[in-house]
C-alpha cells in the first residue's frame, strides 16, 4: 500500500522540510490514500477525491484551502511518487498525469502586494483599545506575538512558562471539529513572550484569577462549544476597524499576517520568523517579504500598545 511504501519513504529523507511533508501527508494524504495501492490512484482520482472536496473544506483556520496549500501537499505526493516509479513499486505516476485544466484549479488567487494589514503599531494600539476584554488580549497575542486564531482559543495557561518567558504552542482549537488539535505545520514550538506583550498578558492572567490551568481565553456568553467563538472574535474585530476608520480586513491579516510584514520590515530574520511562526517550509514564510517590501514610512519601533486605559477583567 501507498502507507506501506510511505513509512520508509520518510525514515530514508533527508530533506529539510522533511517533518513539515510528513505531517501533510498524515494529516491529508493518508486517510484519503494510505490504504491504497498506488496504481489505484490516477489523475481522475485526485482530482475527484482529493482535489475537489479540499477545496471545499474547512481548514482549521475556519477558511476553505487554497490553492497553494493543496498544491503543497500534492507536491509531497509527487515527489513520493517519482520515487515509487523509480523503485518498481508504481507502474504509473498519477500526479505527473493532472491536466492543464484540473493544475488550473490549484492556481492560487492570493496576492500579497495587495492585502492590507495593519501597518504600524499606533494602528494596533487603537483596534486593541477599541475591542472589549478577553478579545482585546486575544487580539494582541496574535498581532504581537504572531499566533493562529485555533493557537490563541487553545491556549492553555499551563503553557505559559513565565520563568523562561515562553509560551509553549502546543494545541489549537480546530474551527470545523470544536476539538482540541495538534498544530497545522510543525510540532510544539516555544515562542519567546516579546518584551511590550509581556505586561498585557500578565494583567489579563491577574483579571483571569492567575490560574495555573484553564484556557486563557473562555467562551464569551453568546459563544457555543468550550472556546472562544471565531465568529466573536471577527465581528467584534470588524466593528472596531469600522468604528476606528480602518480597512475592514480579515482576523487572520490584522494580527499573523501585521506580525509577520512589521517583522521583516523593521528588519527582522525571515529564517527566525518561520521558526517563530511555525512554518512547515520557507515558502510560506517568504509572503511576508513581499508584503514589507514596499513599505514606506512604516513604524520601525517595537509594537507598544496602550493598555493602561482598558478595562482589564475576564470575560
Amino acid at each position: 500500500t501507498i502507507h506501506e511504501y510511505a513509512t520508509g519513504w520518510f525514515a530514508r529523507r533527508s530533506t529539510v522540510d522533511n517533518k513539515g511533508d510528513r505531517l501533510k501527508y498524515e494529516m491529508h494524504l493518508k486517510p484519503l490514500l494510505g490504504h491504497l495501492h498506488p496504481d489505484t490512484v490516477d489523475a481522475a482520482f485526485l482530482k475527484n477525491s482529493f482535489i475537489l472536496p479540499m477545496k471545499k473544506r474547512l481548514s482549521c483556520t475556519g477558511s476553505v484551502y487554497s490553492g497553494a496549500t493543496i498544491r503543497s501537499v500534492l507536491a509531497v505526493l509527487s515527489s513520493m511518487y517519482t520515487d515509487m516509479v523509480e523503485d518498481g513499486i508504481a507502474t504509473s505516476h498519477g500526479p505527473k498525469n493532472l491536466n492543464r485544466k484540473t493544475r488550473s484549479l490549484l492556481k492560487s488567487d492570493y496576492d500579497p502586494k495587495r492585502e492590507e494589514v495593519l501597518r504600524n503599531a499606533s494602528d494596533i494600539g487603537r483596534v486593541f483599545r477599541a475591542l472589549r476584554p478577553g478579545i482585546a488580549q486575544a487580539f494582541a497575542l496574535g498581532a504581537m506575538q504572531g499566533l493562529r486564531p485555533g493557537e490563541i482559543r487553545g491556549l492553555d495557561w499551563s503553557h505559559v512558562d513565565w520563568t523562561n518567558r515562553n509560551i509553549v504552542v502546543q494545541q489549537q482549537a480546530h474551527a470545523r471539529t470544536g476539538k482540541l488539535t495538534r498544530l497545522k505545520d510543525s510540532d510544539p514550538r516555544a515562542v519567546p513572550i516579546l518584551r511590550d506583550f509581556e505586561p498585557i498578558l500578565r494583567a489579563w492572567h491577574v483579571a483571569s484569577g492567575s490560574p495555573k490551568a484553564g484556557l486563557v481565553f473562555r467562551p464569551l456568553k453568546d459563544d457555543t462549544g468550550r472556546f472562544l467563538g471565531i465568529r466573536s472574535m471577527t465581528d467584534e474585530l470588524h466593528a472596531a476597524l469600522k468604528s476606528l476608520g480602518l480597512p475592514e480586513i480579515t482576523w487572520y491579516a490584522a494580527t499573523r499576517h501585521s506580525f509577520g510584514t512589521q517583522w521583516v520590515a523593521a528588519g527582522g530574520s525571515p529564517y527566525l520568523l518561520k521558526e517563530f511562526l511555525g512554518h512547515a517550509d520557507f515558502e510560506t514564510t517568504q509572503r511576508y517579504i513581499h508584503l514589507a517590501k514596499d513599505f514606506r514610512g512604516v513604524d520601525r519601533d517595537l509594537i507598544r500598545v496602550d493598555f493602561a486605559n482598558a478595562e482589564l477583567k475576564a470575560a
